[in-house]
């Protein structure tokens, strides 16, 4: 079998697990561009190279689990009641709902946990986070999302970050105190 005729099968069975692990959602699939995106009636995930590795399959497979779990478990009526309004507060707000969700499909799933941990290792791959007290405000919902990741589900942080995550680490939980915990405790309650 030619070697596209391979990318389009594995392309097919990817939108269609990511449709089922979805509760049967009936979104579009595309494949477009380096981030992964869920709409009211679409998904895009990232493009896969022509001649992909298995890494890029995994990390594509992890993108497809991260956009279905989404789905699953995340109410927009719920985030939008919930979300803050200044920028800085809402990526932490988003980031810690990411975490969530995707803990959830973690922890009932160890193929699904796997799947977002080879996406998180390629987004990683090429993208730093600052240590606290930097310039960089994204760092703080990054860090705030690997951290509530490793909460919620166990998952250590991609290798590559682990001596920055040691970093954000005390300076999260002194910020956070017993919130961590009771995030713990109402996993399912968004």
């Amino acid at each position: 079998m030619p070697e596209f005729d391979k990318n389009s099968q594995f392309l097919k069975s990817n939108a269609a697990a990511m449709r089922a692990l979805a509760g049967g959602k009936d979104h579009k699939v595309t494949y477009a561009g380096t981030d992964a995106h869920v709409g009211n009636n679409e998904v895009r995930l990232p493009a896969l190279p022509p001649t992909a590795t298995e890494t890029q399959r995994n990390s594509l497979r992890g993108a497809a689990d991260g956009a279905a779990l989404w789905l699953a478990h995340h109410d927009p009526k719920t985030h939008q009641k919930h979300c803050p309004v200044p920028e800085g507060a809402k990526s932490i707000f988003e980031a810690a709902e990411r975490a969530r969700v995707e803990a959830i499909g973690s922890r009932l799933m160890k193929g699904v946990g796997k799947n977002l941990e080879a996406a998180l290792n390629q987004r990683y791959e090429n993208h730093e986070i600052d240590a606290p007290g930097g310039s960089d405000e994204a760092g703080i919902s990054e860090a705030v999302r690997l951290l509530l990741r490793e909460q919620l589900s166990g998952a250590r942080p991609p290798k590559k970050l682990s001596m920055v995550m040691d970093l954000w680490r005390p300076w999260i939980h002194s910020r956070a105190g017993d919130l961590l915990q009771q995030l713990l405790d109402s996993l399912d309650d968004q």
